[in-house]
């Protein structure tokens, strides 16, 4: 459908003030409603700054280095902040007057953590810049690309005759697009016969290479993640400058691609020219900007001579104290600026004509700036790279300049930043590529479909969901993994492409955030944390990790918990990695909360970006009932939960609650297992049995990895085991059906009931092999038991965990002692029969014990008599008590007056005796129970040597009360946690008043014993 340009212009005009009144209200509010504290929060400021160097730069720039000052942080690093090399912003005293003469502009030319250097055009003499502050640094909205488009767009209603004519209507759908050139060896077909610059380009990149050359107005050439977009631009541009004798001009929508474009070309032995503020460039890459190659052209030592002017002028500028003087100075500043500009303009229209490829910006690229200075039909293609990235008035700067265009980018990955939601939603964020790919087809479009970064894993999401199923991953990378790195360990963090950490029903909420500018998640961050710490102890460098919140919030508190310990961690928002790649990725989604609201999260091109950054793996932290809300992100979840490992947090936050260990595991039946975890956390009974049972879930869902490598099931394999475990423990009816139950429960918190009700239905196949496996472990468990001569079994290292959780349970069930041994690949079990004390005879008994009388019991000889005085004491306090109840509950007044009668000594009923006995035999059980090894299969005797467990509060003999040995293990690991993060702190020091006068009165005698020394010093001076 063809679009009216007059109508495109005025349309998109008043879109691009709502996106101006937006951003300047957006800086007003700032500056004017919120503190400079605040504003630091939201990384727009810094706050505190000193000087730490200045000097004059970057082609006669004043260049001013800040960092914090020292008072302020300890390890001088900058908070997390948005700045960003070639960001305008505005300097000034911290406790200044926001007032337009008290913040002089510069741009930002370099950022380190410690420090950040800012270019000034002018002097800056409203500041004195001579003293160390402190100053603050703040972001300042820029109305020059306003007005560079602003006035590309009145050109484009007013363009009659000029290169781009023809491209103009067709772009907007005017005029169809003309038949290809016939250009050899372009048009061959295959390209196998062109002579290619790089001659490791793929077979799609041949044909956009050779659709880009031979297309008359338009080539779009659309590179999703990781295929060479940019190799397939460069070998484009070389190919149209060096074979067709093409002048092209290329552009981006920012700095860094532009800068990564002269790079490549420099290697391809161009003559490049970029154009720009040195300051918003790469140090690589200054040395071929207009500036750099103006100090070396023809006339340099006058230009020399003229800079040397303005660097003593500024020298005398600063030594001065005379305002007027001061004054006099600046106008000679400036008249020498003239006259450096004068004879710069004429040596810019030579290095330009000589160029063969001239780089810009798109607003750069306006004819208000260098480029004015050549002829208007000087260039025969323009080329701008990440067009998916730009806005489309801005790429109307550089578009008509050229009778024709290539466009590269990928509509899929990030839109253009806009503030105004409003002139977003009516149009603005529409690209011009994206528009051109639905207005002309495919006709157009040649798009590249091998992908050199991601394992075959992280790529098939996005290639099936975004690109149309039509990517597939090269063959050095396809199987690629973090073991496979130099010096990296096998490890379960290492050998798995794809990670999901389920936060669902584990109580990580995101923080509650007043003003709702920003998100954070305290608990997905310390799951990071505990995760890139698990792959550096692996061996992989922190500067092969890229960590990514969506939120400044959630970053600032990734940095708190990783930057201090990994100073070459790369902590940052999705939209600072745009165009990079990291080994691994780790992205926390922050997002959690009852009523899924997801933010902007659901901007499916962000979360693109975010997933297709990773090379060998990907973990993603994630609460998937809140994001799994919105359809796209629960796709992502499913796909990971089918193809990826799956853990819940409670593997890595969860402290408080008992570990489902298999060398903790030693009960009698269901019941009595299940009672040992419910008493820990009474108070949260319900929330408990889920997590429980999900720590379950999650070794189960681990033990699928070697499933998987068997062609297994994953999920049929899962429900399989735990399904067998239920039926295998006869002595554990209760514990089957709870964990039946919740293993449901949890599924669902997961997103994924449709996967486990189809893997209860289809478990026939893996049941018979669990069972075959079940079989042969308890067969030789029983050969064992049944050899007399054998006392120990030892298991191969090769068991898998369920293997060993299996050996564990049918051990216990047996009343055998069972011992899991090394850590890692070295972990086995040990399985050693219980030898039973030979018990006393009988009539050995009966030889040291003698009947009580009274209460019938059999105490020992030798404490009879002591006995038979204790059961008279105790007949004699109850016969008092039932006398006296007698007397009190009597309804005869006059009873109370009587003296009463002596009555003969009652003597206990059956009854009673029964019950003494009975109590006496409960304090027997408890003393007995007291006096003896609480450890099961242990009778040794405690009353002389034993030691009382820490956890549990019971006394064991020497042999068990290690707490890993009785089964306290976990309980003594999070005490040690606890008491490593929450030291006892020591009791302060307390002293009573004598003490204080005491020390008090010494305090005086030394003063005076001092002042006494000084005052015959000073006598002894003057008398010399």
């Amino acid at each position: 459908m063809a679009v009216d340009v007059s109508r495109f212009v005025k349309n998109t005009l008043s879109l691009l003030t709502l996106e101006r009144n937006a951003e300047i209200e957006e800086t007003k509010s700032l500056h004017e409603n919120i503190s400079p504290k605040e504003l630091q929060k939201r990384g727009v400021c810094l706050l505190k700054l000193r000087i730490r160097s200045r000097r004059t730069g970057l082609y006669g720039r004043h260049l001013l280095t800040l960092e914090l000052s020292k008072a302020t942080s300890t390890d001088g690093k900058l908070p997390s902040h948005s700045l960003t090399p070639g960001d305008i912003v505005g300097l000034s005293w911290l406790n200044a007057v926001e007032k337009q003469s008290d913040t002089s502009s510069g741009i930002i030319s370099r950022v380190t953590q410690t420090a950040i250097t800012v270019a000034f055009d002018e002097t800056a003499d409203s500041l004195a810049f001579d003293d160390d502050g402190p100053f603050k640094l703040i972001k300042l909205a820029n109305d020059v690309t306003h007005r560079r488009i602003k006035s590309a767009l009145g050109a484009l209603t007013k363009y009659r005759d000029g290169p781009a004519v023809r491209l103009i209507d067709i772009l907007f759908g005017n005029v169809c697009t003309g038949p290809s050139l016939q250009i050899r060896p372009y048009t061959d077909g295959t390209g196998e016969t062109c002579d290619y610059f790089n001659p490791d380009l793929d077979k799609s990149q041949k044909e956009a290479v050779n659709f880009a050359l031979c297309q008359r107005e338009l080539a779009i050439v659309h590179g999703p993640p990781g295929t060479g977009k940019t190799t397939t631009v460069v070998e484009i541009i070389l190919q149209a400058v060096k074979k067709l004798n093409m002048k092209v001009l290329a552009c981006a929508p920012s700095n860094v691609a532009v800068d990564n474009l002269v790079e490549k070309l420099l290697k391809g032995k161009v003559k490049v020219v970029r154009l720009g503020h040195p300051a918003r460039l790469l140090s690589v890459v200054q040395e071929h900007s207009l500036d750099a190659l103006l100090s070396v052209s023809e006339g340099t030592a006058i230009v020399r001579d003229v800079r040397k002017d303005i660097d003593d002028t500024w020298t005398k500028v600063g030594k001065s104290k005379n305002p007027s003087e001061k004054k006099h100075f600046k106008q000679e500043i400036k008249s020498l600026r003239e006259e450096l500009r004068q004879r710069e303009d004429k040596a810019i229209t030579e290095i330009l004509t000589k160029a063969d490829v001239v780089l810009a910006t798109n607003t750069s690229a306006s004819m208000d700036g260098p480029l004015k200075l050549i002829k208007r039909d000087h260039f025969d293609l323009v080329v701008i790279d990440e067009a998916a990235q730009s806005l489309e008035a801005a790429c109307w700067i550089p578009l008509l300049w050229a009778p024709r265009c290539v466009l590269a980018g990928d509509h899929l990955q990030l839109p253009p930043t806009i503030i105004s939601k409003d002139a977003a939603k009516k149009g603005l964020e529409v690209t011009l590529m994206e528009r051109l790919i639905k207005l002309l087809g495919d006709d157009v479009v040649r798009m590249l479909t091998t992908q050199y970064r991601m394992n075959e894993a992280i790529m098939k999401w996005s290639s099936e969901k975004l690109y149309e199923g039509r990517l597939h991953a090269h063959a050095s990378v396809k199987n690629h993994l973090l073991k496979d790195l130099p010096g990296v360990q096998e490890t379960d963090e290492t050998m798995h492409p794809l990670l999901l950490i389920d936060t669902a029903g584990c109580d990580v909420s995101e923080n509650e955030v007043e003003d709702e500018v920003s998100k954070g998640n305290k608990g997905e961050a310390d799951i990071v944390a505990a995760h890139v710490t698990a792959l550096i102890s692996a061996g992989l460098q922190p500067c092969d990790i890229a960590v990514i919140a969506p939120y400044n919030l959630q970053v600032e508190l990734l940095r708190l918990r990783l930057s201090s310990q990994y100073p070459t961690l790369e902590i940052k928002s999705v939209d600072g990695f745009q165009g990079r790649e990291k080994e691994a990725v780790v992205i926390s989604m922050v997002r959690s909360n009852p009523k899924g609201e997801v933010g902007f999260l659901a901007e499916h091109r962000r979360i693109n970006v975010a997933i297709t950054r990773a090379r060998r793996h990907l973990a993603v932290v994630a609460d998937s009932e809140t994001v799994g809300h919105d359809d796209f992100l629960k796709s992502l979840m499913d796909y990971m939960s089918s193809y990826g490992d799956v853990r819940t947090a409670h593997e890595y936050v969860d402290d408080s609650l008992p570990s489902l260990d298999a060398s903790n595991l030693a009960f009698e039946n269901g019941d009595a297992f299940l009672s040992k975890f419910t008493k820990t956390n009474k108070k949260r009974e319900k929330v408990s049995d889920v997590k429980k049972t999900d720590k379950k879930v999650d070794r189960d869902l681990r033990i699928k990895r070697s499933d998987r490598r068997n062609g297994t099931n994953d999920l049929a394999c899962i429900a399989a085991k735990v399904s067998n475990e239920a039926n295998e423990l006869d002595a554990s009816p209760s514990l089957a059906k709870h964990s039946v139950s919740v293993e449901a429960s949890s599924c669902k918190s997961r997103n994924s009931n449709e996967g486990f009700r189809q893997a209860w239905s289809s478990k026939g196949s893996v049941n018979s092999k669990y069972k075959q496996e079940l079989e042969t472990i308890e067969k030789e468990i029983l050969e064992f038991v049944k050899d007399a001569s054998k006392l120990e079994l030892q298991f191969p290292k090769t068991l898998n965990s369920q293997q060993r959780f299996d050996v564990h349970c049918i051990a216990e069930k047996l009343k055998l002692a069972h011992e899991s041994k090394g850590e890692g690949t070295e972990r086995h079990i040990v399985v050693r029969k219980v030898i039973e004390p030979t018990p006393k005879g009988e009539e050995k008994d009966d030889e040291l014990l003698s009947t009580c009388p009274l209460c019938r019991k059999r105490v020992p000889k030798t404490n009879l008599e002591l006995h038979s005085l204790r059961c008279e004491q105790i007949l004699k306090s109850k016969a008092a008590k039932m006398e006296k109840a007698e007397c009190e509950d009597s309804s005869v007044p006059q009873a109370a007056l009587k003296p009463p009668k002596k009555q003969a000594k009652p003597k206990p009923s059956v009854s009673k005796q029964q019950g003494e006995e009975d109590f006496d035999k409960l304090l027997a059980s408890f003393t007995k129970l007291d006096s003896q090894c609480a450890y099961d299969a242990c009778k040794q005797s405690v009353r002389t040597l034993g030691q009382t467990c820490q956890c549990c509060k019971k006394i064991y003999c020497l042999s068990h009360h290690i707490p890993e040995v009785h089964g306290c293990g976990e309980e003594a690991k999070r005490r040690a946690r606890y008491l490593a993060r929450n030291p006892p702190r020591p009791k302060p020091m307390t002293s009573d008043a004598t003490r204080k006068a005491q020390l008090q009165r010494k305090l005086d005698m030394k003063l005076d014993g001092l002042s006494e020394k000084r005052k015959a010093k000073q006598k002894g001076g003057k008398n010399k």
